[in-house]
């Protein structure tokens, strides 16, 4: 509720005089839209928001097509909360001087594991820091990245790699 009071800093979610909800950010105000659609970025109108759920995460009027299977979506779910549980253990543990570095993906959980159960399995992935959720999708059990931030035997990159930069073949995760 909060967040329909209006544009706060120049940004955030609003309700136009007749009654639209649109984005604001800065001057401009984002329009949300019900389909996606490809804008060329010549023109100074901006890009709007295609989203599928509201700001009380229920599914925006229209959007039923995009709706995943209760079975799916638990998955999803259950992969974020490993997800968070391995950052924080790994982040205490690299705080602790156990591993020489590590960087969570906190808050970005979601973006992530959702783009990876997107995928199909045979597509590669050219991932960057904080996108270690795509391999726990994948298969990629807590020891294994442990093994990777330690650089130690059992490192699928031998100690090579500096850590985070995760990589294995079988999954189609490139370093």
């Amino acid at each position: 509720a909060d967040l329909w009071q209006g544009a706060r800093g120049g940004r955030g979610l609003s309700t136009g005089a007749e009654g639209e909800k649109h984005y604001q950010f800065r001057d401009q105000k984002i329009p949300f839209v019900e389909s996606i659609d490809v804008k060329h970025s010549s023109t100074d109108e901006p890009i709007p928001c295609f989203r599928v759920v509201d700001e009380a995460g229920e599914n925006v009027t229209g959007n039923k097509k995009y709706e995943v299977d209760e079975k799916l979506a638990k998955d999803m779910y259950r992969a974020m909360v490993r997800l968070m549980t391995m950052d924080t253990l790994f982040y205490e543990a690299q705080r602790q001087g156990r591993f020489s570095f590590y960087m969570t993906s906190f808050g970005e959980e979601a973006t992530v594991i959702g783009s990876a159960a997107a995928l199909d399995d045979a597509d590669h992935i050219f991932a960057q820091y904080r996108e270690q959720g795509a391999l726990l999708w994948r298969g990629m059990e807590f020891k294994e990245f442990a093994d990777q931030c330690y650089g130690n035997c059992h490192d699928y990159g031998k100690g090579r790699q500096m850590p985070v930069h995760y990589g294995r073949k079988d999954l189609n995760f490139q370093t």
